[in-house]
């Protein structure tokens, strides 16, 4: 009940603030309840352009992207399959077009009961007289196609015309439905030279507003509002049909605890259009919506910034990004200052560019279209943006790493996004790139980091131990093999609270961390003598398995394998050569000196990942330096 409690409360002042019906340049409209919203794909919809005597001036098809807007009804706004409801001002030509059928003559019913419902001095009536004339011509459909046509020759059967298009030697017989091609209206110098049409006229949308609202009666309390007021069983579609508030036609969801459907519960007709209209909006809003996969939306806001014109989102990557172009020499420092980082960057959900007040609340939920009727709410919360800071903060603080710029040749520290982790954590390389097939199941994970953000807790555990199997399958990653490891060493920093950094720690006596430095020794011997064939494999990227289950026995195999290179590496980069043996003596030492014989050959704990990262970064570093 809490999201219909926010999402009215939050069209109410959206109301109070001007927001509904305001029609800024590119900006997603909160539509007037009452009325819907339909995109053109530049070949289903038509705009008539009429003259003040009803005479049309041109018709044309509305640019495709382009949206208009228009007034429904209850029963027209629910419409599917032969459900005959039409609206009663715009629609298409099946109901508009001057025919015997019933569609038309309760079209004219609609339209005409809203007609003469308003005061003849009233703009709004002017407006609906100049394109009444027009529709309720018999000739009108003539009219369109000779302006869509351009006076080309045709033949009008019913709603279809046929006509002969000429391209060069040929000619191609031509059909154009027009039962299914909408009509939307502008008129002429209407406001003084300004031509209006009627998704932009504001007041005639509030006149059809007070129309509809001149002809509910109160039949009972609204269970959100709490007012006594006009209550329906029938709500609005928001995707296709799909509904966040719907009653179930089975009687076994309330039968043996209420006598009848509606019992369940009741909401005004006018309190559950502004809900799905809130809704609509912000899963229209590309500030406020963020598509998570299949039909699964993140919906996200402000109490004070309903629009989202901050452009805040939890997926956003400028707040994963805590550091950029960060030189070597200067990396230590800056990694030790994550923490107050962090908090600038939280800080700056309600400061500097963004511009949220710290008292201001948050709103985050997910919502699914779970079948074709109904829209599911899968995650929802409600908190001041100050503890959504501190939450963010605390996400950063334990999820932070390092990643290298390419473009900038230099390391920074980030938090990986939340695609990033589920990709790397549950997908499988095919062709080069991570894929994850199971859309349901990507769906639930992404819902539970998400919760996990919001909430402030750390991240789920089948991560952990899901990223704990894919460090040790190396061969599985051909290309995505460096993304694996810095994904996973912040999905497992986390486990530990943040206490691993990418620099080498010397004073870490742990033998999962110095046999995984020793792993990444292996490997840079053998790798730094292949010159220029980088897709090569090593031998420890062939007994990694094996190694991480067996080290003590595998590290044996690994000697012999590398004494050829070695030599090789001895003669082409002594210097390089030195460095790595002297960090190999240095390890094997403190292995043989703080490791038994029983624990020697026990499988590795995931700390190995973290040793080779950083003796890796180690050697690198000092390659560079030496070049």
């Amino acid at each position: 009940m809490s999201l219909l409690t926010e999402l009215y409360e939050a069209y109410q002042l959206s109301e109070e603030a001007g927001l509904v019906d305001s029609h800024k340049e590119n900006n997603t409209v909160l539509l007037p309840i009452y009325h819907n919203n339909m995109k053109s794909n530049g070949k289903n919809i038509i705009r008539i352009h009429l003259n003040a005597d009803s005479t049309i001036d041109s018709a044309q098809f509305v640019p495709s992207d382009e949206y208009i807007i228009f007034p429904v009804n209850k029963s027209s706004v629910t419409r599917a399959g032969s459900t005959s409801a039409p609206h009663p001002l715009v629609d298409n030509l099946n109901y508009i077009a001057p025919n015997n059928s019933d569609n038309h003559r309760t079209f004219r019913a609609l339209f005409s009961n809203w007609y003469e419902f308003l005061d003849d001095s009233h703009d709004t009536k002017q407006f609906l007289t100049v394109i009444k004339h027009f529709i309720f011509s018999q000739d009108m459909l003539s009219q369109i196609v000779d302006h869509l046509l351009e006076h080309t020759p045709y033949v009008l059967k019913d709603l279809e015309v046929q006509w002969t298009e000429i391209n060069g030697d040929r000619r191609l017989q031509k059909t154009l439905d027009l039962s299914k091609l909408f009509l939307t209206y502008s008129i002429n110098e209407f406001d003084g030279l300004r031509n209006m049409d009627t998704t932009k006229y504001v007041n005639l949308h509030q006149s059809y507003i007070d129309y509809v609202n001149t002809h509910l009666v109160p039949n009972g309390f609204c269970g959100v509002s709490g007012e006594y007021t006009y209550t329906s069983s029938k709500h609005r579609g928001l995707q296709g049909n799909a509904k966040l508030v719907s009653v179930s036609n089975n009687t076994e969801t309330y039968l043996g605890r209420f006598v009848n459907k509606m019992d369940v519960f009741t909401i005004g007709y006018q309190t559950s259009e502004k809900i799905h209209l809130m809704l609509k909006y912000l899963l229209t809003n590309k500030n406020s919506s963020t598509w998570l996969g299949e039909q699964q939306y993140l919906i996200n806001w402000f109490s004070t910034d309903i629009s989202n014109e901050s452009s805040f989102s939890i997926n956003n990557s400028s707040l994963y990004n805590l550091f950029e172009n960060v030189s070597q020499e200067q990396n230590q420092m800056h990694y030790q200052a994550v923490s107050q980082r962090s908090k600038e960057v939280g800080r700056s959900i309600y400061t500097g560019h963004l511009s949220i007040d710290k008292d201001s609340n948050y709103y985050v939920a997910i919502v699914d279209k779970s079948s074709n009727g109904r829209l599911s709410l899968k995650y929802f919360r409600k908190m001041q943006a100050s503890q959504l800071t501190r939450n963010l903060e605390k996400w950063q603080l334990l999820n932070h790493w390092e990643y290298y710029h390419f473009d900038m040749q230099s390391y920074g520290v980030r938090v990986p996004s939340m695609n990033e982790i589920i990709m790397n954590t549950f997908g499988v390389e095919r062709d080069g790139k991570l894929v994850f097939d199971n859309g349901n199941y990507k769906k639930d994970l992404t819902q539970k980091l998400v919760s996990c953000l919001i909430d402030g807790s750390p991240i789920p555990r089948n991560f952990v131990n899901h990223m704990d199997i894919n460090i040790r399958k190396r061969l599985s990653y051909s290309t995505k093999w460096n993304s694996i490891v810095g994904v996973a060493c912040s999905i497992l920093n986390n486990e530990r609270e943040g206490t691993f950094n990418p620099m080498v720690d010397k004073l870490n006596l742990d033998r999962s961390y110095l046999f995984g430095r020793l792993l990444a020794i292996y490997e840079l011997i053998e790798s730094r003598t292949f010159d220029k064939d980088t897709t090569r494999l090593t031998n420890a990227s062939k007994y990694w398995s094996s190694f991480t289950n067996n080290p003590e026995n595998i590290m044996q195999t690994l000697e012999e394998k590398i004494k050829p290179y070695e030599k090789k590496l001895r003669i082409s980069h002594p210097g390089l050569f030195f460095k790595i043996q002297k960090e190999k003596e240095e390890i094997i030492t403190h292995l043989d000196k703080h490791t038994s014989a029983q624990d020697a050959n026990k499988r590795l704990g995931y700390q190995f990942i973290f040793g080779y990262y950083s003796e890796r970064k180690f050697i690198f570093t000092s390659q560079k330096e030496e070049s």
